[in-house]
């Protein structure tokens, strides 16, 4: 371990806890925080007060262990914005701690914090994360402890290990699909280190096979045995149809570069810009954990890159890179620590507190500056919505809409029709609600979601307004219509 350059306060040395609790004191505090800002339901939060009312092995295209997870802290805290928040953060400062401890395994506490702490450059982690993302975080959390898990194993092979691996594996799988990135780029990243590789010529590695493939397999049986709604969003890669060959291939380059330039932009400008004022000429130690991270990633971009050519995906979005470059964080501090001097050390330190301190800023104006959904006013309109239609309505929205309904009056019978794939037929009085002043929408959504009833119509349109809290008066306006069946007696 080289020497360390950041000076120390003089007296008392800090203890080697106050590193991993600030981390923690961090992600309790942004728990609050977001509580404390309520507003209305971003479009990631209004799936979970859906998807989380019940324990099913698939809800849709997204894969079930965030909704389980979200459900179980439901049944404590009820559905509400600490429940939500509560999870994706204790989710985020679990990938935190676990790239601490790795970090911890190169390094002692305060410098191991420091690199981790990299993970603040990268706006996926520190601002997407916290504003909206779900699914992504949790397949972060996996990955990271993914990653963690096969560095134990290849240093110390040991039963606790492997069971581990088999246990975080089989929780990756059930995360989001992008996590296999990291597990299989690892695997292929390790053949380049054969004092790390031979770890894992060990039959106790078909035990962490076996219970992975257990733990995954009721969901995926799921999955393909309803392929239509489990790839029901296939379309989020805008893949390439009827186009020249060129163009099928430089598309996917050019979205898997745009994705991986956003990801990485903030980190390596500020790594760059640092690393050219401060930098020190001193020996450097070989670093192999530095140079799995950089392996893995360059690996997993690869085979990003093969798959997206595959499919001639037309775009590569930041989240989907998150379960493999969130690495770069921790990498670049990796890197950092023995090339800066002092004074750039500290340097580093500051800029991680001004990104900290702009995120808390800049949540608040995000969340309610002019026609943001999170500000849209439904606990103004909901309980006019709730008096208008009665207790015993059932309610046909979209999931967004649907979701904040029931936010605010969960005894209401709310269909999502989104992604309630069954359609339970509505009992009694039913009426479809849909956000915006145009006419048609709710005839259209109740086409959508009832195709094989076409004799079902609406009646009179009414519409609920209220105005937007800074948006210079203008209103939010939620409308609403009677489903009409055949031999109804008009309402």
């Amino acid at each position: 371990m080289s020497a360390d350059p950041m000076p120390r306060a003089a007296g008392r040395a800090l203890p080697d806890a106050i590193w991993p609790l600030s981390i923690v004191a961090y992600f309790a505090f942004q728990t609050l925080y977001r509580t404390a800002l309520g507003g209305a339901l971003g479009l990631d939060d209004a799936q979970m007060i859906f998807d989380a009312r019940s324990f099913e092995w698939g809800y849709g295209p997204q894969l079930p262990l965030f909704a389980w997870l979200q459900h179980l802290v439901f049944m404590v805290t009820g559905p509400t914005m600490f429940g939500l928040a509560v999870l994706k953060n204790t989710l985020l400062c679990g990938t935190v701690l676990t790239c601490y401890g790795l970090m911890r395994t190169r390094l002692d506490p305060r410098r191991a914090w420091v690199a981790t702490l990299g993970l603040v450059l990268l706006p996926q982690i520190a601002w997407e994360s916290q504003r909206a993302l779900t699914h992504s975080v949790l397949a972060t959390f996996s990955a990271a402890l993914c990653f963690a898990t096969i560095w134990w194993i290849a240093r110390r092979p040991s039963l606790a290990g492997f069971v581990t691996l088999g246990l975080v594996l089989g929780m990756g799988l059930l995360s989001k699909y992008n996590f296999v990135l990291l597990p299989i780029s690892t695997s292929l990243a390790l053949i380049g280190f054969p004092e790390l590789r031979a770890s894992f010529r060990d039959r106790r590695l078909f035990l962490s096979l076996l219970i992975a493939a257990a733990i995954a397999l009721p969901p995926y049986v799921w999955i393909l045995n309803h392929p239509e709604i489990a790839f029901a969003s296939a379309k989020k890669f805008d893949a390439a149809e009827d186009v020249s060959l060129g163009a099928r291939l430089v598309g996917p380059v050019l979205a898997t570069g745009q994705g991986v330039l956003n990801f990485l932009a903030l980190p390596l400008l500020v790594g760059g810009l640092l690393y050219w004022r401060y930098r020190e000429s001193k020996p450097d130690a070989p670093q192999p954990l530095l140079r799995l991270m950089l392996r893995v990633m360059v690996i997993g971009l690869l085979l990003l890159l093969i798959g997206a050519l595959a499919v001639g995906a037309g775009q590569i979005k930041d989240r989907w890179l998150q379960p493999l470059l969130f690495l770069a964080g921790p990498a670049l501090g990796l890197w950092l620590l023995p090339r800066l001097s002092a004074t750039g050390l500290r340097r580093l330190q500051q800029v991680y507190a001004v990104l900290l301190v702009l995120v808390m800023i800049a949540l608040p104006i995000h969340f309610f500056q002019g026609k943001s959904r999170n500000a849209a006013p439904f606990e103004t309109l909901v309980p006019q919505l709730v008096a208008a239609v009665g207790a015993d309505a059932t309610l046909i929205a979209p999931q967004w809409e649907g979701a904040n309904i029931l936010y605010r009056a969960p005894q209401m019978t709310v269909l999502n029709a989104s992604s309630d794939f069954t359609k339970p037929m509505p009992d009694g009085p039913a009426f479809v609600i849909w956000d915006g002043t145009n006419a048609t929408t709710g005839a259209d959504l109740l086409r959508a979601t009832y195709p094989d009833h076409p004799d079902w119509t609406t009646g009179e349109v009414q519409q609920l307004a209220a105005p937007y809290p800074f948006a210079d008066g203008k209103n939010f306006t939620l409308s609403f219509a009677p489903v009409v069946k055949p031999g109804d007696q008009p309402r």
